[in-house]
Formats: C-alpha cells, structure tokens, sequence
C-alpha cells in the first residue's frame, strides 16, 4: 500500500517575498502537507535566482543540527566549476553561494560532498587535466562556517589516464575515505580504488585497489561502474559497486578496517541470487557498527516474455562490521510492473530512510479517449534496524512532465532529512535544484517544507 501527499492539498502559509539580489531574486515562502503545521524553526525557506544557468549533478550534506550545504556543477562556457551553498536549520536562510574549486582550467565536474556532526565538510570532484593525465579527484576541506581549510588536494596517488565517478564518507569524527574508478590501461581495463584521509586531510595508508578482477570493459566503458562507499565511527570501510558478469550487472562489495587489513578475501555478491539485473548500489553505515546497502532490481518477467515486461523492485541488505550478512535481504519497495530508481539511504532514529524515484503510467482522459502518460514520484520507506519495514512506502511529490534525476538524501542521523534533485525549468535556458526538508516523527506525521535553487541565464 502506498500513501500519498495529495498536491492539491498543500497550503501556502508563509510570507512570499521578493527580494533583489546581486545573485537573483530571492523568495520567501513555506508550504506545508495536508493541513500539518510547519514547526517553528521551518517558517522561511529561499528560493534563489542565480546569474548562472545549468546547475547539474547535486548532492547535499547535513550536520547533526540540521545545517546543510549543497554542491552542484554550473555551466561557465564550454566547462564547469563546482559552487556551494549552506542553509542553517535554526532560520533556513540561504547564504550566498561560492565556489568550490580553486583550479579553473577545463571541467570541474561530479562534485560530491560529505560532513560530520559538528558541520565541517569535504567536497570532491572530477578535474581534467590538472594532475598531468586525463582526469583526476580532488578535494577540498571546510570548517563549518563554510570556510577553505587549506588548499585543495589530489585524492588518487595513481596518475595516469582516468580517474572518474567518485564517492566520499566520512566518520564523526572527520576521518574520511573515497572510493572511485581508475583506467587501468587506455581503453583497456577499470579497477574500485580506495583512499583513507585523517580529519586534517592527510594521507592514511596507501591507494589500495578494492576489486579482485581484471574486467576488460567494452569501448563504450560499460561493465564496472557505480562505486560507493560508508565508514563507521569504529572506522570500519565498506565499498559497493556495480559489475557486469554474463550480460547481466550484479553488486559487489569488499570491507577493510582504518590499519587497511582487507576483511575479504575476495569481492563478494550482495544479492544471495544473482537474477536479472541488480544495480545502482547506495550504501551507509547504519546503527553505528553495521552498513546497509541499497539496490534496484530489474527482473524479466517470463510469463510475458513477448511484451517484454520487467518487474522492478529496490533491494536491501545489512551487514556487520566485517562484511557479513546479516539477518534477511530487505523487500525495501516490492517489485511490479512500475520503475523505480536510484535508491539512497539515510540514517534516521529508528534505523534507516530509503528515497527513491518511481515512475508509472497514468492514465488520464483526453477528450473521446484515454491516453496512458508517464507519471513521475518521489517514494520513501522507512526501515528498522532489524530489518522490518516501519509502515507503508510513501510518496512526496508527483510530476507528470519530467523525472527526478539525481535523487540525493542526506540527514542529521535522528528526525531531518533533505532531499535534492536536478530538474528542468520551463523556459529553457533555465535549470532547476529542488530541495525539501523533512521532520520525521516516531508517529506517522511528517512534515514537509520545498525549496528550490533556480538559476537564470544572464540576459
């Protein structure tokens, strides 16, 4: 059974206000769900017209106060440069966004941002051509007044050709580590590369190479893909990634402890079963000592096999601190006829938060005849630490023009979580990060408040 937060239900109760800035116009506005009251440090939220256009690939961080910045990729000519923006939970004020990288030669793309309880974050990126040889990762450090901590710094040790698609996590305590891709050989082979960082930034341990094979990827890069990475406040690291093995993709993980002893001996499959397609791992240190990994599933439905239909569903699975499973595999959302994409999880009082995009054909009258159109959702479930579901799979928002691309979650590990997704603005020279906080209650209310960044080409 899924619940929905009827649209038409919403109810404007703050004040809308336009303010001129050097950046944009600035609004302030707040919303609210089927008649539930915004609490009362949610009653303002921005809305920012900024002078650039193109803002892509975002992703969001929260303190345990509720702070969070945002990251996103912007269009400066034919490149990019990674921008930032903080908003504190206690007046939800959005600050002026700054740049983020301070090396602007070529494309600054793929920034991803992590951050601990006190609000001091790390942003990385993909950079080409500044470490010699194709694309690197780079980082940079911040306190939690959003200010540079040093100087920006190359994740990977190992500098030829392609360094790409990275993910970072981080411990209470400001001790971090990145996981991302490496071309091994020019068009040739791709290898999971791991990195430890203490919390001043500095080295912990060598690169290490996290999958156990020599996978020759096709031209078109396919194959090993998809890697992500949590770390637990005992330092214990887990890394998730996506392989292709006889046509089919399947998940993969391997778990290393902070001294970099490996707990695998070799990569081991999430799924008990390997069927159909399983991809797009998400993964997070759940309940202090365990991690839970997420995954879609894609399953050709035989019986129809001429309608070539498939039946879709997001996967869960926890594990201890050494890489073992534990209890059962999780039926986070089970599968139908529907798509659903992108699942990412996040630490909430009673475990854990899964999010994820939906999409399902509505069927809608037009004039003399019915017409089937695509219908767009954002769905979470909640999840218990011991692996049960806490009520039904929810739905937050609908669209029936455009998906939620590039879903990301992020949470103070307790009752706020904020969600982002890249969208598309009407007019097209204009592009859109939408973002919502939530309150989650032990009860079954939740509150929900929207703001988006919007951003105008300079006329």
């Amino acid at each position: 059974m899924t619940k929905h937060f009827r649209t038409h239900h919403y109810v404007l109760l703050g004040l809308m206000t336009a303010v001129m800035m050097t950046l944009g116009t600035t609004m302030f506005f707040n919303q609210s769900v089927d008649g539930l009251t915004a609490a009362a440090n949610e009653k303002e939220i921005l809305s920012i017209m900024h002078k650039r256009y193109n803002l892509e690939d975002p992703d969001i961080a929260m303190n345990k106060n509720g702070d969070i910045v945002i990251v996103w990729q912007e269009k400066r000519g034919k490149d990019y440069d990674v921008y930032a923006v903080k908003t504190h939970a206690s007046h939800n004020v959005l600050e002026r966004p700054f740049q983020v990288n301070t090396y602007s030669v070529n494309s600054q793309k793929q920034p991803q941002i992590t951050m601990n309880e006190n609000g001091d974050f790390t942003v990385i990126w993909e950079s080409f051509g500044q470490d010699g040889s194709g694309s690197g990762i780079y980082g940079q450090q911040f306190t939690d007044k959003g200010e540079k901590s040093g100087s920006e710094f190359l994740i990977n040790t190992t500098r030829e050709h392609n360094q790409n698609e990275a993910n970072i996590s981080m411990n209470n305590a400001g001790e971090f580590v990145v996981t991302w891709l490496s071309d091994l050989k020019l068009r040739g082979t791709r290898g999971v590369f791991l990195q430890k960082f203490n919390a001043t930034g500095n080295l912990v341990g060598k690169e290490t190479r996290v999958d156990t094979n020599e996978y020759k990827v096709k031209d078109d890069y396919a194959g090993l893909s998809k890697p992500n990475v949590a770390i637990t406040n005992e330092k214990k690291v887990m890394v998730a990634w996506q392989m292709m093995n006889n046509e089919t993709w399947n998940i993969y993980k391997r778990n290393f402890d902070w001294e970099g002893n490996i707990l695998d001996k070799e990569q081991i499959a999430v799924p008990a079963k390997q069927e159909g397609n399983q991809m797009n791992p998400a993964i997070m240190a759940f309940n202090e000592t365990q991690f839970f990994v997420v995954w879609e599933k894609d399953l050709q439905w035989t019986q129809y096999k001429d309608l070539d239909l498939k039946k879709e569903s997001i996967q869960g699975q926890i594990f201890d601190n050494k890489g073992n499973k534990i209890l059962s595999p999780i039926d986070v959302k089970k599968g139908d006829f529907d798509s659903h994409n992108e699942p990412r999880p996040m630490a909430t009082t009673e475990g854990a938060m899964v999010i994820w995009q939906s999409r399902t054909k509505a069927e809608k009258e037009n004039a003399d005849e019915q017409y089937r159109k695509n219908m767009w959702a954002i769905m979470f479930q909640k999840v218990k630490t011991n692996a049960t579901l806490v009520g039904d799979t929810e739905q937050l928002d609908t669209n029936e023009d455009q998906p939620y691309s590039r879903t990301r979650v992020a949470s103070n590990q307790r009752d706020i979580v904020g969600i982002i997704w890249k969208g598309k603005y009407p007019k097209k020279t204009q592009s859109i990060i939408n973002f919502r906080r939530l309150t989650i209650e032990k009860t079954p209310d939740i509150i929900v408040n929207p703001l988006s960044i919007l951003n105008k080409k300079k006329n």
